[in-house]
């Protein structure tokens, strides 16, 4: 089994989302590609993995970082049907409206490309702590387990 984990990061707590989501995945004996969404250069490379893990922060009054806007519009041209699927992403609870609304906005988007979306959006306040890292790790065992 194969997943790609796509991200967006502005101050790096989502980049650390997705490497502990990458740790829990791989104690499951699952290959992980992670990759930036800024450079990802053939967004239909997605289609070839057994399961994808997109994330983002929510950025700048409910927006995704710059590049990864791109990377987000150019979803809606491929399709994921029967692809295991799930989004996480970090945000600020001091802009409660906007909290982690990227990740809602993923789901979204991945739900209307075809895919599975077999795990609840995993949401973080800022950087991760020791907690909140554990959740991560849970995160991809448990999206490990969905694999199989």
């Amino acid at each position: 089994m194969k997943v790609k984990i796509v991200y967006g990061s502005v101050t790096g707590n989502t980049e650390e989302m997705a490497e502990f989501i990458k740790e829990g995945l791989e104690e499951k004996n699952i290959e992980v590609d992670l990759e930036e969404g800024a450079m990802v250069d053939d967004v239909q490379s997605l289609e070839a993995y057994d399961g994808v893990l997109l994330g983002s922060c929510t950025y700048d009054g409910g927006y995704f970082p710059g590049d990864y806007q791109d990377f987000y519009e150019d979803l809606a041209d491929i399709q994921l049907s029967g692809k295991k699927a799930a989004a996480f992403g970090s945000g600020d609870t001091f802009y409660e409206q906007y909290y982690c609304v990227a990740v809602n906005f993923l789901e979204e988007r991945l739900k209307e490309i075809g895919a599975e979306v077999v795990l609840p959006g995993l949401k973080i306040d800022l950087q991760p702590d020791d907690e909140m890292i554990e959740q991560c790790k849970q995160f991809g065992r448990d999206f490990g387990d969905m694999l199989r």
